[in-house]
């Protein structure tokens, strides 16, 4: 009777990994014909009004251009395939045929300030006037021909100004005239840390419909409302004229792009001498700055406790959001990534030393191992949480699709943390890294209170060593599941990166991962995706069209996968 226990709850539990899978709900082949197979490849069209995809490809024919058009349905099965004039295929098929050219709108050549491109530390203005012209690209990759439309921008520099900043040096009165001298020009000179610019430029692609996650396409960004300016945070370095010790004096300001006037100007200082730890420009404008403490040989005004960072958020208009003190595991975190959320919460994640407690961060040569994660937390102007968890937890929560054979934990070394996460709509987070040999990729889950729930470790079949894994993670329409995405590479033909798709399902609540799918390549055949029209996102995300063809571009594959519940 226990035998027959164990086997249905074994059997219950393999049910449960396969429900949750994504699913292939339906595939098809298409030959192409000769035209087709020499022409270039114009666009891979879903019409959501009718639920048909139009796939086109065009070729010159003596002076004219013929279109090769095949229409597949819902389906995927082939409704028409015609030949046509390209004015006669603009006219029947007006979404999908489009000529490029330079969408209308009058462009007013904007001032914009930047900063000075050389690596001198002192801050130096740059303003000029940003111009643009429409431009494009042609790339060949295997026997298929790409264009691609765009805004190229110029900058043209009309000044350059090295801004004096006073005030900052307090010098004691009777002080020798050579020590006034050294002090006020030390004043004068402020390191650059980290700027943001507000410019008024475009991302523009054209001709191809943005129906797929934002991991997997680059969609188009409107910042016609930009100002140009420019916000700047900057280190003055200077010498408490009483004590003789070291000190450090921070600055946040912002310049307008129209005359390069100071729109704000701001001083702030911290206790102990500070490194930069991690600093990172937020999706909102706002910058991120974490400050580890200063150390080493006869050095003085060094902070005792070499875990005492500090976070720091600055605003768009250069005023200070959050200065949140925190001790962290240790004295080295190598932060990966600055997150914002939806609500106003920033999450940044890394590797770290606990054990190394007495080591300051700029004496720390570079780190190969490590001995736990750490993520922290903020939201509302405190600490949310700060998590770490050590090797001995993360071995024990690992967790492998049951179709893989192996996996091995991650073990302090050889893991290249990477900027592909996912914060779940429960407050989930989940990031991921490869590991260094391209042999297999983590995801390490965090629930919204910051308890680690497992390491997920996803194994590579034939990626090719000299290329990084292209990965992504993407929330379901169910808010109940994660898809991973993994295009896998097998190798590089005539310019074409020849990568087939597999997906695995992360369900959040119980924190497992199903089995992993692989779609379009296997005995049945080998198709690649298409390197620009991958997927398409159908019935509001719910599910997704996979496009791919074979190595001779001869015959195209699609694929309809239904992900997440």
């Amino acid at each position: 009777m226990k035998k027959l226990v164990r086997f249905l709850i074994c059997g219950s539990f393999l049910l449960s990994s396969l429900i949750f899978a994504q699913v292939l709900e339906v595939e098809n082949t298409q030959e192409l014909s000769k035209d087709a197979r020499k022409g270039e490849l114009l666009n891979f069209w879903y019409d959501q009004g009718a639920k048909n995809f139009v796939l086109v490809f065009a070729r010159e024919k003596g002076k004219s251009v013929i279109n090769e058009v095949y229409q597949f349905d819902y389906n995927l099965k082939l409704i028409k395939n015609e030949t046509l004039e390209q004015s006669a295929a603009r006219d029947r098929y007006p979404e999908v045929v489009k000529t490029e050219k330079e969408p209308a709108g009058t462009w007013k050549t904007p001032k914009v300030v930047r900063v000075d491109p050389a690596i001198t530390g002192q801050i130096v203005l740059r303003q000029g006037t940003l111009s643009r012209e429409w431009a494009k690209t042609v790339e060949d990759r295997g026997n298929y021909r790409y264009t691609t439309h765009y805004w190229k921008y110029t900058f043209d520099e009309l000044q350059r100004v090295t801004p004096k900043f006073e005030g900052l040096v307090s010098i004691p009165e009777g002080a020798p005239a050579f020590v006034v001298k050294m002090a006020q020009k030390s004043g004068e000179r402020v390191n650059l840390l980290v700027y943001s610019t507000d410019e008024p430029t475009t991302e523009v692609t054209t001709g191809r419909q943005n129906f797929v996650y934002t991991g997997l396409w680059s969609k188009t960004r409107e910042y016609a409302s930009a100002s140009g300016d420019i916000l700047i945070v900057g280190r003055s370095d200077q010498m408490d004229f009483e004590t003789k010790d070291p000190k450090q004096i921070f600055l946040l300001l912002k310049y307008s792009a129209e005359d390069l006037s100071q729109k704000h100007y701001e001083t702030f200082t911290l206790k102990y001498m500070q490194d930069i730890a991690y600093k990172q420009i937020l999706s909102d404008g706002s910058m991120v700055l974490i400050f580890a403490p200063m150390g080493g040989p006869g050095m003085k005004n060094k902070d005792p406790n070499t875990s005492n960072w500090t976070y720091i958020r600055v605003s768009k208009d250069a005023t200070i959001l959050d200065n949140i003190p925190f001790e962290t595991k240790g004295g080295i975190w190598i932060i990966q990534n600055a997150v914002l959320s939806d609500n106003n919460e920033v999450l940044l994640y890394g590797a770290a030393v606990e054990k190394k407690k007495d080591k300051y961060f700029n004496m720390a040569a570079a780190q190969t191992s490590f001995d736990n994660i750490q993520v922290l937390k903020i939201a509302n102007g405190a600490i949310g949480y700060l998590t770490n968890v050590n090797l001995n937890d993360l071995k024990t929560g690992m967790k492998k699709p049951g179709n893989q054979k192996s996996a091995e934990t991650y073990g302090g070394k050889d893991l290249a943390l990477s900027n592909t996460y996912v914060l779940t709509t429960s407050g989930d987070f989940i990031f991921s890294g490869q590991m260094a040999d391209r042999s297999a990729i983590h995801f390490f889950h965090f629930s919204s209170n910051g308890v680690f729930k497992g390491q997920y470790v996803v194994n590579t079949e034939n990626q090719s060593k000299e290329f990084p894994i292209d990965y992504t993670l993407f929330e379901n329409p169910d808010k109940q599941t994660i898809t991973v995405f993994i295009a896998e590479l097998t190798g590089v033909n005539k310019g074409r990166q020849l990568k087939y798709p597999r997906m695995a399902t992360i369900e959040i609540g119980n924190a497992s991962i199903s089995d992993v799918g692989t779609y379009g390549f296997g005995k049945k055949g080998e198709y690649f995706l298409d390197d620009i029209y991958p997927i398409t996102v159908v019935d509001d995300g719910s599910k997704i069209v996979l496009f791919s063809r074979d190595s001779k571009d001869a015959e195209v594959w699609l694929g309809r996968v239904k992900v997440g519940k």
